[in-house]
C-alpha cells in the first residue's frame, strides 16, 4: 500500500481509571475525528491510546483484528498504563507490533506488580516486538524497582509531564471512539 502519512495517534476512548494532574485529554490539542477504519489505512503506523484503551479490551482487540482483516499492512502499537495477565490482554499484545507501558506518578502496588509480571513475560522477547517502558520520574522516589527485570524492555525512559501534549510533527492526533 502507498502510505501518505507517518503516524496516527488514535484516541479510542476517553475513559480512564486514573486522575492524573495535567492529563492531555482534559486539554486536548488540535485533533480530527475519524468516522471509519478506512480513514486510518493511509498511515504507516497506528498508535492506539486513550484515555485507557485497556478498559475496553474487547473493542480494542476487535478493532485491531478488523484493521488487519481489511488489509492494513502498517505497524500497530498501543499505549497503556493498565495491565493484567488475565483475559484478552495477552491476545491483544499478540496482534500488535509493540506497545508502551507507562507507570504514572499515581501508580499503585498493583501497577508495580503488573510491571514485574510484564517484565518476566515471554511476549517482550518476541522477535520484532517493540516494548517501551515509560516511568514517571516521581515513581522512582516511591518504589524500589531493583527487583524487576528491566533488561527485557527495548526502551526505558523517564516521563516528565509537559504543559502541552501536542503530537510529534510526524503524527496526526485522531479521535475514533470505539
Amino acid at each position: 500500500p502507498i502510505y501518505m502519512k507517518k503516524t496516527a495517534r488514535v484516541i479510542v476512548t476517553f475513559g480512564c481509571n486514573r486522575k492524573c494532574p495535567g492529563c492531555c485529554n482534559s486539554n486536548l490539542p488540535e485533533h480530527k475525528t475519524v468516522h471509519s477504519d478506512e480513514e486510518l489505512m493511509q498511515y504507516q503506523e497506528i498508535v492506539i491510546t486513550g484515555g485507557e484503551p485497556m478498559l475496553i479490551p474487547g473493542k480494542v482487540l476487535e478493532f485491531i483484528n478488523r484493521m488487519w482483516d481489511k488489509g492494513y499492512r502498517g505497524k500497530m502499537y498501543m499505549y497503556t498504563s493498565f495491565w493484567n495477565d488475565k483475559g484478552i490482554s495477552k491476545e491483544i499484545l499478540k496482534e500488535l507490533d509493540g506497545f508502551t507501558f507507562t507507570l504514572h506518578a499515581e501508580c499503585t502496588d498493583a501497577d508495580i506488580m503488573a510491571l514485574k509480571n510484564l517484565s518476566n513475560s515471554g511476549i517482550l522477547q518476541n522477535k520484532g516486538f517493540s516494548s517501551r517502558l515509560v516511568i514517571d520520574k516521581r515513581v522512582y522516589d516511591r518504589y524500589d524497582l531493583s527487583n524487576i527485570n528491566l533488561m527485557r524492555w527495548n526502551v526505558i525512559r523517564k516521563l516528565e509531564w509537559k504543559e502541552k501534549c501536542d503530537p510529534a510533527p510526524n503524527e496526526d492526533l485522531l479521535v475514533y471512539e470505539l
